[in-house]
């Protein structure tokens, strides 16, 4: 069989109607897309049922650890209520983990100017799914990050505030505006010299 013969047959096959399934989830997708360019920004926001479910573990949580600092045998109800405060701790860090990511994820798709010391400066460079590098002529890399909690050799330098983020970088004052409003727009700004 050469090439014509093999184009004949193709143009020829009649190819199969995709199912019902696949139609509506490129519908669902093709709506979600729309709303988000029409919006300009799609909610990281937790829904109220995953709230109330936060909120019900507190309580959980609370009820556990009086309940065992009651107890006869304390040191099973002490390690108990370690290993729950434990537990409370790694997922307000996975809760902090996944508001951070959302928040790098808008910085990346935003159309931001970055400013250092007045005067308009490189563009962020993404370098880690929540950390971005800003080179300071004449000064070097620093990297950022915007978790609300202090990391080991990272300084809390400024903070996010509405369309912009604003930080000292060294001796240089850097500004990084954006057209549109930021996620957590109370977040602090960490900030290490590399």
């Amino acid at each position: 069989m050469n090439d014509a013969e093999l184009d004949r047959m193709l143009d020829t096959w009649q190819a199969p109607a995709p199912g019902l399934a696949m139609r509506e989830r490129v519908r669902a997708a093709i709506v979600r897309e729309r709303r988000i360019r029409l919006t300009g920004t799609l909610s990281y926001a937790p829904s109220w049922s995953r709230l109330r479910w936060l909120i019900a573990m507190g309580v959980a949580f609370a009820a556990l650890t009086v309940a065992t600092g009651q107890s006869v045998d304390s040191s099973a109800g002490s390690r108990i209520a370690q290993a729950l405060s434990e537990f409370w701790g790694h997922l307000a860090d996975a809760f902090q983990a996944h508001r951070v990511a959302a928040l790098s994820n808008q910085i990346r798709e935003s159309d931001l100017q970055v400013f250092i010391d007045g005067r308009p400066a490189s563009a962020l460079t993404f370098r880690h799914s929540t950390v971005f590098d800003l080179q300071v002529p004449g000064d070097g890399v620093y990297s950022i990050t915007f978790w609300p909690k202090p990391l080991s050799g990272w300084t809390r330098t400024g903070q996010i505030r509405e369309t912009y983020i604003e930080f000292e970088a060294g001796a240089h004052h850097v500004v990084i505006t954006g057209n549109r409003r930021l996620l957590i727009s109370d977040s602090p700004v960490l900030v290490r010299h590399r």
